[in-house]
C-alpha cells in the first residue's frame, strides 16, 4: 500500500500576468516558497520530498504547475535561507538580543510596495497619501 502523500500549494492571483521577465521572477519566487514548504515538511513533519506534491497554482490562467524536489534542491533552499538570515542579522544593532535600529533600514521610494509590507506601521507611521497628478 502506498504511503499517504502531502500536497502543498502556493496560489498566485492576477499578479501572475505581465512581461515574461516578471513572470520568470515570480516563478522563481514561488519555487523558492514551495521549496521552503518542502523543507519544513521534511524537517518538522518527517515527510520526505518523494512523498510531497508541490503545486504552483495560477488563479488567473487557470493553471497548475507541479514542481519536483529532491534532497539536493532542498539543500539549496537551506543554503539560501542561511544566507538570507545572515544578511538580515547584519542589520541588527545587537544580533544576540535581536535588537534593530530603524535608521539602519533603507526605505523604498516605491510607495506602492508599502501596501503589502508587514513593516509599514514601523517604517512609515505617517499615513500614506495616494500620488496625485497635477496639471500645470
Amino acid at each position: 500500500m502506498d504511503r499517504a502523500r502531502l500536497r502543498l500549494l502556493d496560489r498566485r492571483g492576477p499578479a501572475g500576468a505581465g512581461r515574461l521577465e516578471d513572470r520568470r521572477g515570480r516563478i522563481e519566487a514561488t519555487s523558492f516558497q514551495l521549496g521552503c514548504y518542502a523543507l519544513y515538511a521534511r524537517e518538522m513533519l518527517g515527510v520526505e520530498p518523494a512523498r510531497v506534491d508541490l503545486l504552483q497554482v495560477n488563479l488567473r490562467e487557470p493553471e497548475v504547475t507541479p514542481l519536483t524536489w529532491d534532497d539536493g534542491r532542498l539543500e539549496e533552499i537551506r543554503q539560501q535561507l542561511r544566507l538570507s538570515i545572515r544578511s538580515m542579522r547584519a542589520y541588527l544593532a545587537d544580533a544576540d538580543a535581536n535588537v534593530a535600529r530603524l535608521d539602519n533600514f533603507e526605505k523604498t521610494e516605491e510607495l506602492r510596495i508599502c501596501r503589502w509590507c508587514n513593516f509599514k506601521k514601523v517604517c512609515r507611521p505617517e499615513p500614506m497619501q495616494p500620488a496625485v497628478d497635477v496639471a500645470v
